[in-house]
């Protein structure tokens, strides 16, 4: 499996299966439907070794997983299931720092970022 798909697998029955890489679905004349998830890879270390850098085995990723929901408290809960689903991924992750929560005054949702830092 790839990063991508264990995010997906373990996020994906949270929100409805609105769990999507890189961008949210953004439905023809409309707004997405909320909850949703978003992940993508922002940064992260190589860490090379006597034969180079390797095809990506020992690198260590940096994923940022955003959440909007339409109120305050469903972001809340929304977060606690995404900690939880996130501690019981198969590889090593760590959250770097405490989620960064705001409201989206445009959308009228409420959003949190996450980072984790996946050790492969």
């Amino acid at each position: 499996m790839t990063i991508s798909t264990d995010i997906f697998a373990a996020l994906q029955g949270l929100v409805g299966s609105r769990c999507y890489p890189d961008t949210f679905e953004q439905p023809s004349g409309g707004m997405p439907t909320w909850p949703a998830i978003r992940y993508n890879i922002v940064g992260g270390d190589t860490h090379p070794d006597i034969c180079g850098t390797g095809d990506g085995e020992q690198d260590t990723p940096l994923v940022q997983i955003d959440v909007v929901a339409a109120t305050h408290a469903e972001r809340e809960t929304l977060c606690a299931q995404v900690r939880s689903a996130m501690a019981s991924l198969a590889t090593a992750t760590t959250l770097q720092g405490v989620p960064r929560r705001e409201p989206d005054a445009e959308t009228k949702t409420y959003r949190a970022s996450f980072d984790y830092l996946f050790h492969l």
